[in-house]
C-alpha cells in the first residue's frame, strides 16, 4: 500500500476511501466551533502527532499535502544519550500559526512518566494560582523543553510573524501539549516572560490552544477554588480540546474510575486459560482444573481495598478534562463535544464521565480494540495523513478472501451483505463497514478461478464478528 491519499486533505465528508489509501480514516472532521481551529487545521494537528512516532528528525516528516503547506522548523531529540529516554518535540509552522507537537508514549521512561501522577505546583503558573496541580510527569517534560528552548522558540515565531500557538500530541503527547497551554497562557499574565513580551511587543492578537488527540488528564484541582482561579481555568478550558474515539480507556485516567475498573473487569473475564498456559509452556490440560481469570480477578478486587491504592484513588478523582472533548463513537460517525470542567456546572450539559464503559463480547479481541480504539486518531490514520504502515496491533483490519463459507458459521453478522464489483470496490468497502478491531470482512467471490482472475469477479462481502485470525480455507491481508 502506499502512504497517505493525493486528495485535499480537509475532503473528508465523502467517498474518501480508496483501496491504496493505508487504514481507515474519520470520515467526518469536527468543525471549528469545537476545535477553535478550521478542520484543515486539524488534520494537521493529527499529522503532526501521528507521524512524530517516526520522526528522528526534521526531515522524517510529510506535511505538505493538497491545499496544506507546512514546514519543521524545529526538531528537538534532546541530545545523546537522552533522546531514547524525552520524548521528541517538533515546532512546525503553516502561515502565521506554530505548532508545537510532543511524541506519545513509545518507551520505558515514557510509562514511568505516565504514571508519577503526583500532583505538584511550578513556578510556571503559580502566580496566577497555587490551587492547580499537574500531574508531575507531564509537567517536567513541558518544563525541561521550555526551559531549555522558550527563547528559541520565541525568536521562531518573530521570524514568521506567528499570531497562534498551537499545542499537539497524542496520549503522552496530548497530556504533555495540554500542560504547555497551561504554561504558556499563566505566562502571557506574567509582564516579565518572553511570551508575554512577544505578545505585547509584535503580535497583539497572540494566543495559545491545545488540540490533543486521546489524551489522559493532566491538571488536578479540589473545587470550590477561588474566582481567580476559576477564571484562569476558563481562559485554558475555552481554548483547549481533547479528540478520542470510541472505547479509549486512556483518557478516562485518571478520575474515572468506574470506566477504568469495568474495562479492567471485562479484560480479566476474557482471559483465555488454554492461551496462557501455552504462553507458559505448560500442558494446556491443565486449564480444565485451574480457572485464570477468576485468580486474576480475586487479586484486582484485593489489591482495589489496599491501602495504598485507596489513597491513590483520592488523588485520581482530583483530575478533570478541561475544554471540549471530541468524543467519536466510530470512524463514520459525527463527532460529540462533552465537558468534563467540575467547577462550572453549566458547561457539562453533556458531561464526558456519563458515557461507559461498554461491555464487550468475551471472544473479542478485547486488549486489541482498546489499543485500536487509543491508536486510531493519529495513526488509524484517523484524522492524520501520510501516516507510515508500520502501524500497532490493532489498527489493521482483515480481508478474508473466501472460497468456503466456514469461516462464516460461527460469528456474527453485522448488517447487511455487501455487493462489490472487484477487488478494489471490496477493500474500498470494507474500510467503510469496519469500525472496531475485532471486526474483519470475509469476501466470497461469485466465481473460483485461480490467482489474479478470480478477484477480477464480482461478489458479496460479509462484515464478520471475532472472525477468527487462522481458517484452512482463508487467505488475509491487511486493509
Amino acid at each position: 500500500m502506499t502512504q497517505g491519499t493525493k486528495r485535499k486533505a480537509d475532503a473528508l465528508d465523502e467517498s474518501v476511501l480508496e483501496p491504496h489509501t493505508n487504514g481507515f480514516y474519520i470520515k467526518i472532521a469536527p468543525d471549528k466551533s469545537m476545535t477553535g481551529v478550521d478542520g484543515t487545521m486539524t488534520r494537521l494537528c493529527a499529522s503532526v502527532a501521528g507521524q512524530i512516532y517516526n520522526s528522528s528528525k526534521a526531515e522524517d516528516f510529510n506535511l505538505s499535502i493538497g491545499d496544506i503547506e507546512a514546514d519543521v522548523v524545529h526538531f528537538e531529540d534532546h541530545g545523546t544519550p537522552y533522546e531514547g529516554v524525552t520524548p521528541n518535540m517538533a515546532a512546525v509552522v503553516r502561515g502565521s500559526t506554530m505548532i508545537l507537537g510532543w511524541q506519545g508514549s513509545t518507551t520505558i521512561s515514557d510509562f514511568i512518566a505516565d504514571f508519577n501522577m503526583v500532583p505538584i505546583v511550578s513556578s510556571r503558573w503559580s502566580k496566577v494560582s497555587k490551587e492547580i496541580k499537574v500531574h508531575a510527569g507531564f509537567a517536567a517534560n513541558v518544563d525541561n523543553d521550555f526551559a531549555l528552548l522558550d527563547s528559541e522558540l520565541v525568536k521562531k515565531m518573530e521570524e514568521h510573524k506567528i499570531t497562534e500557538l498551537i499545542m499537539t500530541g497524542h496520549s503522552l503527547g496530548g497530556a504533555i501539549a495540554q500542560v504547555a497551554q497551561l504554561c504558556v497562557q499563566a505566562a502571557l499574565h506574567d509582564k516579565t516572560s518572553v511570551w508575554s513580551q512577544y505578545k505585547e511587543n509584535l503580535a497583539p492578537t497572540f494566543s495559545v490552544r491545545t488540540v490533543a488527540f486521546s489524551a489522559p488528564m493532566s491538571i488536578s484541582t479540589v473545587a470550590p477554588t477561588s474566582p481567580k482561579t476559576t477564571k484562569f481555568l476558563k481562559e485554558v478550558a475555552a481554548k483547549s480540546c481533547n479528540i478520542i474515539y470510541n472505547l479509549d480507556v486512556v483518557p478516562r485516567a485518571f478520575s474515572q474510575l468506574d470506566f477504568i475498573d469495568q474495562a479492567l473487569k471485562n479484560i480479566i473475564e476474557g482471559i483465555d486459560d488454554a492461551d496462557v498456559f501455552e504462553q507458559l509452556n505448560l500442558p494446556v490440560v491443565a486449564s480444565r482444573f485451574i480457572d485464570v481469570s477468576d485468580i486474576v480477578m480475586n487479586q484486582y478486587k484485593g489489591g482495589q481495598n489496599n491501602k495504598a491504592m485507596t489513597n491513590f484513588m483520592k488523588v485520581a478523582k482530583t483530575f478533570h478534562h478541561y475544554g471540549n472533548i471530541i468524543h467519536y463513537k466510530n470512524d463514520a460517525s459525527r463527532p460529540v463535544v462533552y465537558r468534563d470542567f467540575n467547577h462550572d456546572k453549566k458547561s457539562c450539559d453533556m458531561c464526558f464521565s456519563d458515557l461507559n464503559w461498554e461491555t464487550q463480547d468475551l471472544g473479542m479481541n478485547i486488549i486489541g480494540n482498546i489499543t485500536h480504539d487509543h491508536s486510531f486518531t493519529v495513526r488509524g490514520p484517523g484524522l492524520a495523513y501520510n501516516i507510515k504502515d508500520d502501524n500497532p496491533g490493532g489498527l489493521t483490519a482483515k480481508c478474508y478472501m473466501m472460497d468456503k463459507f466456514e469461516v462464516l458459521r460461527n460469528s456474527e453478522i453485522v448488517g447487511a451483505p455487501i455487493p462489490f464489483k472487484n477487488f478494489d470496490d471490496c477493500v474500498k468497502k470494507a474500510k467503510e463497514a469496519m469500525h472496531t478491531a475485532s471486526y474483519a470482512a470475509v469476501a466470497v467471490w461469485e466465481k473460483r478461478q485461480n490467482g489474479k482472475e478470480k478477484f477480477k469477479n464480482p461478489g458479496t462481502l460479509y462484515i464478520k464478528k471475532c472472525v477468527p485470525g487462522i481458517s484452512e480455507y482463508a487467505k488475509s491481508v491487511g486493509v
